[in-house]
């Protein structure tokens, strides 16, 4: 009995250690899933923090308007990267950047979004691409285009000018476009009852209450719909064939409250709201619209905010020393200035039949299948947005919100 025992003692030893080597790997595991999410909802926060005042700066005396404020929160992530002194002082404060390790954990938290938006088929498609051009008498450090390259997945391009002479000054481009190319959802069950139930000609009451017909576009099926009393408005959740995003549409009982709808809006959880929506087995109406916001000049936006310095052409981002770290000489001249000369957004927003596009992005109509059931499916509840509305594309899992607008005349389409 003896010798048994201590044949198993090994044994029993081996089963422990496997045991602990086991459940040490599930809590590094556990603990890396946790330092990912927190990571990606730094990021969330801090881009989706820029809805409500970029909506209250750029709205007034628009009738339609496209946001996409991920595009413009990676812009600042990215120009953040290049600063440093009071430029980058400005921007940390602003955004309360300034705790130990949080611009690391930006860097993480944008590097999981990319890789997770890479993810995706060629087909439908939500996501965004960045750029970086950078044009300068010098070589930008391998460093700080490593750090575009890996966080911020931007394909970056150096043209190298040959002046010499006039080396103070360096030319920095970034641009986010962030974007959705997707049929509606389940649009090949839906083509003949889009078809049969389209409407050519609808009235559509806009902000100053005057009436303009557009068409109308059905989309059926179970869908989160209902009314938000604490914003006054009717909500519905509607869903792509990409499963990463859904559509939030929010028309408030005021025709001229969008603006004020977005301001009481930025103190709710929208993800909350979203929640709240029960499911009804609905036909939902649309206005077949293309909108869109061309060069968007952010400068404005972000001096009233108080980041003033990044703009200044007499700024020096950072001091002497610190120069000697951002660019790489190739003469012995004064150290550089690197002046942001704009910062501007196109955002491109269009639903039709059973497509939405957004943000520079191209899609192609599909002819309607022939076999299908001609019979229109019965429904529960009908719901019409043929007033000025609000809408968020966002992305489901981390509540990411990747578009934002406004709607007032579907008419409209800006150059």
């Amino acid at each position: 009995m003896a010798a048994r025992r201590r044949r198993s003692t090994p044994s029993m030893a081996a089963t422990f250690l496997l045991y602990a080597a086991a459940a040490t790997i599930v809590a590094y595991g556990a603990s890396e899933r946790a330092n990912d999410s927190a990571d990606v909802t730094r990021v969330v926060q801090f881009s989706n923090s820029l809805v409500p005042p970029l909506f209250k700066h750029y709205s007034g005396g628009r009738e339609n308007l496209v946001l996409a404020p991920f595009g413009v929160a990676t812009n600042v992530a990215m120009m953040l990267e290049g600063l440093q002194g009071r430029a980058a002082d400005e921007i940390t404060t602003l955004f309360r950047l300034q705790a130990k390790d949080v611009r690391q954990q930006l860097r993480r938290g944008f590097k999981i979004i990319f890789d997770t938006f890479g993810d995706d088929s060629d087909g439908d498609f939500a996501g965004s691409y960045n750029k970086a051009s950078v044009t300068s008498s010098r070589v930008m450090p391998s460093s700080y285009i490593n750090k575009l390259s890996k966080y911020y997945r931007a394909n970056v391009t150096t043209m190298r000018t040959e002046n010499f002479n006039n080396t103070s000054n360096d030319i920095l481009e970034l641009r986010s476009d962030t974007g959705i190319i997707s049929h509606w959802k389940d649009y090949q069950k839906l083509a003949t009852y889009t078809y049969l139930s389209y409407q050519s000609s609808a009235p559509f009451t806009r902000a100053d209450g005057s009436i303009v017909y557009v068409p109308m576009i059905p989309q059926t099926g179970m869908f989160k719909i209902g009314y938000v009393p604490q914003l006054k408005c009717l909500a519905a959740e509607l869903m792509f064939e990409t499963d990463k995003v859904s559509m939030l549409i929010m028309m408030p009982d005021d025709v001229a409250g969008s603006d004020t709808m977005v301001d009481r809006l930025s103190k709710e959880n929208f993800l909350d709201i979203v929640d709240s929506l029960g499911y009804q087995d609905s036909e939902v109406l649309l206005p077949q619209l293309a909108a869109f916001t061309d060069a968007l000049d952010l400068e404005p936006f972000f001096r009233k905010l108080g980041i003033k310095n990044v703009f200044d052409p007499q700024m020096v981002i950072g001091n002497n020393r610190a120069s000697n770290n951002t660019i790489t000489h190739t003469t012995n001249k004064s150290p550089p200035t690197i002046t942001l000369v704009s910062m501007k957004q196109n955002a491109y927003f269009s639903m039709s039949f059973i497509t939405i596009n957004s943000v520079g992005s191209a899609g192609t109509k599909l002819g309607i299948r022939p076999f299908a059931q001609k019979q229109k499916r019965s429904i529960s509840a009908k719901v019409v947005f043929n007033k000025p509305f609000v809408f968020f594309v966002f992305n489901k899992t981390t509540g990411l919100i990747m578009l934002a607008g406004k709607i007032t005349n579907p008419t409209q389409v800006p150059s």
